[in-house]
């Protein structure tokens, strides 16, 4: 945990400093707002799914639409939006070393009961802004445990659209990952 939190520190020092020619920008703000509009967009979408054709139905739209949502997202707002996690269901979403080390941090605050928090990093071409994904109640309709909120059927559904499937287990309020959205200087 030291290790994790000593390349906190080390990250927060080195990126401290604003290039005079960047912009006032607040990208804690701007990066919350565009996770919560890309989160709504989500949410609204998978539970118009579940409630066309339960599990079913939602799994199949999140395989082939969650991806371009983000990425339509982003297209919007000019910034790289996607969902990491250490667990992924879809491999595309699997968090690279810096992503891990986010998620590791909360997972330490977690145990720790403190709140987790949006972070900033910046360098002199980027602005990393991280925001957790905690699961909700409606989330462990896919994400719960296999056998309790979610069913043996509505699992098999899920390993035969993602065969590679880190994804199920979770209690509500757990973190499930990040939000991680970059932005260009």
């Amino acid at each position: 945990v030291f290790g994790i939190l000593s390349f906190f520190g080390i990250l927060a020092a080195c990126n401290s400093g604003n290039g005079a020619s960047e912009p006032d920008v607040n990208y804690e703000e701007l990066g919350g707002k565009i996770v919560a509009e890309t989160q709504m967009a989500l949410a609204g979408e998978l539970k118009a799914a579940l409630d066309r054709g339960g599990v079913d139905e939602a799994v199949s739209y999140c395989n082939v639409n969650a991806i371009s949502i983000t990425d339509s997202m982003g297209q919007l707002h000019n910034a790289d939006i996607k969902r990491v996690t250490d667990l992924p269901r879809n491999f595309m979403n699997e968090a690279n070393d810096a992503e891990r080390n986010v998620i590791a941090v909360w997972n330490t605050k977690m145990l720790e009961k403190v709140e987790l928090k949006p972070v900033v990093f910046s360098n002199q071409e980027t602005v990393d802004f991280y925001a957790p994904i905690v699961i909700k109640p409606l989330c462990l309709n896919c994400h719960g445990q296999v056998g309790k909120e979610l069913s043996e059927e509505n699992y098999l559904t899920i390993v035969s659209k993602y065969p590679q499937d880190r994804a199920t287990g979770y209690a509500d309020g757990e973190l499930r990952g990040a939000w991680h959205v970059t932005f260009k200087k």
